[in-house]
């Protein structure tokens, strides 16, 4: 439900306690079913903001320790790499590029093209 027609029905609600003798001929929307409706809506939304904020504590716990594990991820790559070498079938298992499979830059003699 959109916050505006959410609105619209607390400002009814804020307004139908005002009218006075108020008796309508379906039961189900006597005053006290509708002030329990209000009710439970609230306890409803207290109840959501609080899990709201729980998840959100959760997903930054979840955040934090992603990026712990991460890091202990690139310091044990490091450790790999200072105990069997950069050109290891070790490092290259962890889904490293061997030192010797990077091409040497070789420089590229340009062209004179066109003609005179």
């Amino acid at each position: 439900m959109s916050k505006k027609v959410l609105q619209e029905d607390l400002e009814a609600y804020a307004a139908l306690k005002a009218i006075g003798g108020y008796a309508p001929s379906n039961s189900a929307f006597t005053m006290a079913n509708i002030n329990g409706s209000h009710s439970k809506m609230n306890v409803s939304q207290t109840d959501e903001v609080q899990k709201q904020g729980a998840l959100d504590a959760a997903k930054d716990i979840a955040t934090d320790d992603e990026r712990a594990f991460h890091n202990t991820i690139l310091a044990m790559k490091t450790q790999v790499k200072a105990q069997f070498g950069e050109n290891s079938n070790e490092y290259q298992s962890l889904g490293m590029k061997k030192k010797e499979e990077y091409k040497v830059g070789r420089r590229k003699t340009p062209t004179t093209g066109g003609t005179t």
